[in-house]
């Protein structure tokens, strides 16, 4: 199955670009790409291919040019594509009317393309499509590449640039997730719902990719991000009635090419509605408070020594005496803070825990923090259900990645020298 004029339409090397006739023809089959350089080019110019020219040959073609798109649609051309310049300031209007008239799309691309950009873009569009089918998105599997780490940052600029990308602008991410899973196809037609251009699934969590506009300020973008993800929530709720949607976004200030920043920060506040168990609430990477700055990708180190002085400590203290307060302190955290559950939970007397928690308070305020007791303990609970809800989320994806996914240097970096922090229940470690 073959790309259609529309199709190239969406792709980003084409988003400043106008049709300005023939938009009845927007469905006409393309196959390949020729340029228009001569008045003669035309002899040669086959079925299913839409031409790029910078209009040189229009200005210098000897005969009228409502004559030529006759003469082009008479050999199954698909449309032309067209900068206008100082060969041809203006598109005489009987061209475009006689475009209309016979289905023939006039497309007038914006300034910001190059033609290698433009061709490289569609020919990888006609490539994907016959390899794969139209089911394939091109720009979802380079998205996806840069959000998970797959592919070096240089490789994947050099790609992005050659399709026209603009790698300065600025996304956000979105990323989502249900305890029964996502349905693929339900994630496909819900984008679709929604109008959203670009998305991918990780196994059981599902983003959307969203880019903000030239002209958009950044309160405007956010709103946008809001809405959208709104509408796609409530699509998927109609396609799989009882659903139990969390989801968390991306600050929306890092650049495409650094995507993967933006995938962490989403991921980081989707853990957050997990563990606070907050169904079909968007969580906001930079309304994560003091979070927000511990588990910002480029504070890894940070966040690890964190990990590694209180809870990796509060390990290395149990096995010195024979203690129990790191998984006390577990317990308690998944008990929403409420003694009497962790007791029930840990199967020990109420005071018991009491006694512990009081240890615990005092361990991290002679190890790990100098600031409130309550204040230190809380902070560590809310850490610990993050960290339980990000290996939740991330216990299939690593299985399935395993030895692929080769850390970025920056994570490689972030884990040096950080103390893995397990558990009995099967192993809370840091991010």
């Amino acid at each position: 199955m073959s790309i259609t004029v529309r199709d190239i339409l969406m792709l980003p090397v084409m988003r400043d670009s106008a049709v300005i006739a023939g938009e009845d023809g927007l469905a006409n089959p393309v196959r390949g790409i020729a340029l228009m350089e001569s008045h003669d080019s035309v002899e040669f110019v086959t079925g299913d291919t839409i031409i790029l020219t910078n209009a040189r040959a229009l200005a210098h073609y000897p005969n009228p040019l409502p004559q030529l798109v006759k003469r082009l649609k008479g050999q199954r051309v698909a449309g032309i594509a067209l900068k206008k310049n100082r060969y041809l300031s203006t598109i005489p209007q009987e061209m475009l009317d006689v475009a209309d008239k016979v289905g023939f799309p006039v497309i007038l691309v914006g300034e910001r393309p190059s033609p290698t950009q433009i061709i490289n873009a569609i020919t990888y569009e006609i490539f994907r499509t016959e390899a794969y089918g139209t089911s394939y998105v091109f720009d979802d599997d380079i998205l996806k590449n840069l959000a998970i780490g797959t592919e070096d940052a240089s490789t994947a600029k050099s790609r992005m640039l050659s399709l026209g990308w603009d790698i300065k602008q600025k996304a956000a991410v979105v990323a989502m997730w249900a305890p029964g899973g996502i349905g693929d196809d339900a994630f496909v037609k819900a984008r679709a719902a929604a109008e959203v251009e670009y998305g991918f699934s990780v196994l059981d969590t599902k983003a959307i990719v969203m880019l903000q506009d030239d002209d958009e300020d950044e309160d405007a973008f956010r709103r946008r991000v809001a809405e959208t993800f709104g509408r796609t929530a409530m699509e998927l709720k109609r396609l799989e009635p009882g659903i139990s949607l969390h989801a968390g976004v991306s600050t929306g200030k890092n650049i495409v090419l650094h995507l993967y920043r933006s995938y962490q920060e989403a991921l980081s506040a989707l853990c957050f509605a997990v563990a606070d168990r907050k169904p079909n609430a968007l969580y906001r990477f930079d309304r994560l408070g003091i979070f927000s700055i511990l588990l910002n990708p480029k504070n890894s180190n940070a966040f690890n020594q964190v990990v590694d002085d209180a809870l990796g400590g509060l390990q290395r203290y149990d096995k010195r005496h024979g203690s129990m307060l790191f998984e006390t302190l577990v317990a308690y955290a998944e008990c929403d803070e409420q003694v009497n559950q962790a007791a029930e939970a840990l199967g020990v007397h109420y005071n018991t825990v009491r006694h512990r928690l009081k240890e615990i308070k005092r361990f991290l305020s002679e190890i790990a923090f100098d600031s409130d007791q309550d204040y230190c303990l809380a902070t560590m609970c809310q850490m610990v259900r993050w960290m339980k809800s990000r290996q939740r989320l991330r216990k299939k994806t690593q299985r399935a990645f395993g030895a692929a996914h080769k850390p970025r240097p920056q994570e490689q970096q972030g884990r040096r020298g950080a103390t893995p922090v397990q558990t009995r229940g099967g192993g809370l470690k840091a991010a």
